[in-house]
């Protein structure tokens, strides 16, 4: 459908300035309200027909949500844009898996509107972000009206399309821990063109020790409805010497996680061919992410 139609809905329109008010406002109107950060989702569904708010709560004035912080970890506000963490030299010095993903995600214009938690907070299973973050144990920072939680990432995700959040409730930061010492990571995805969604991805986080695999995570995007950790292949992995047959064998082994659904939109593509293109991307992702563990520990 063309994403150039007017919105024809009427709402209303709200553009609080801590986040004290936007989570009143979002407990006053409940499920008739939507938060608006990047709006490349929710404008677009508005403008399909497939949502209709009657209330939008801006959070883009919110001082706190739109700063990112890379200082002992990386601290990523709800309404810091896709963009700014493209461009960030300590993303892609410390969490270049986060680097690839944002840069990969959507077109240009997009990127300069969308923001990483917004992504997150769509729960598509062919979201790139997800994957990127869950391989260096991110965190969700959530208020609400009973004030703060913070959840592990990986736990943020219900089904496709939902997570967590009660009604009421805004994502207000996601948070990384500092990386290990010489970690390398790597994001790769496959797509019908570039910047269209994935029809699977997969990012990789890892720690060598000389030619041995010290730890690995392995996060896998458009294989379910939520992105998942293979964790067969880590566990075949870690405290293993590296070899191209040992990483063949992991690769295989998270193709495995791919499930068969009967919703066609899922990927875009079978299962059949979304077990291929995962093995693929495994493996150039454990070897590349180990091609840049290594460059590191030569570096310290």
């Amino acid at each position: 459908m063309s994403n150039t139609r007017i919105l024809a809905c009427e709402f209303e329109y709200f553009q609080p300035g801590s986040l004290k008010e936007a989570v009143d406002l979002m407990a006053e109107y409940g499920n008739r309200g939507k938060v608006l950060a990047g709006g490349t989702d929710i404008l677009v569904n508005m403008k399909n027909g497939r949502i209709a708010p009657e209330v939008l709560v801006d959070i883009r004035q919110i001082p706190e949500l739109v700063r990112m912080n890379g200082k002992d970890g990386l601290n990523i506000g709800a309404a810091v844009l896709v963009r700014s963490v493209e461009r960030s030299t300590t993303v892609a010095q410390k969490y270049t898996a986060l680097a690839e993903a944002a840069g990969l995600l959507g077109p240009l214009q997009n990127r300069n509107m969308a923001t990483i938690c917004g992504n997150v907070c769509t729960a598509s299973p062919s979201a790139d972000s997800p994957p990127a973050l869950l391989v260096f144990n991110a965190e969700a920072w959530i208020a609400g009206p009973s004030g703060e939680r913070v959840v592990p990432l990986d736990q943020f995700f219900v089904r496709s399309k939902k997570t967590i959040l009660d009604q009421a409730e805004i994502l207000t930061r996601i948070v990384l821990p500092e990386p290990a010492p010489g970690l390398g990571s790597a994001f790769m995805k496959v797509a019908r063109v570039a910047a269209d969604i994935s029809t699977v991805n997969a990012a990789v986080a890892l720690e060598r020790d000389n030619d041995y695999f010290r730890s690995c995570r392995i996060v896998l995007g458009s294989v379910a409805t939520t992105p998942i950790r293979s964790k067969p292949a880590e566990e075949s992995l870690e405290g293993q010497q590296y070899s191209v047959d040992l990483i063949e064998h992991a690769s295989t082994l998270a193709s495995m996680e791919v499930q068969p659904s009967k919703r066609a939109r899922l990927g875009r593509s079978t299962p059949e061919y979304r077990k291929g293109a995962i093995k693929s991307l495994v493996k150039d992702a454990i070897h590349k992410a180990w091609d840049r563990a290594s460059e590191k520990e030569r570096k310290q």
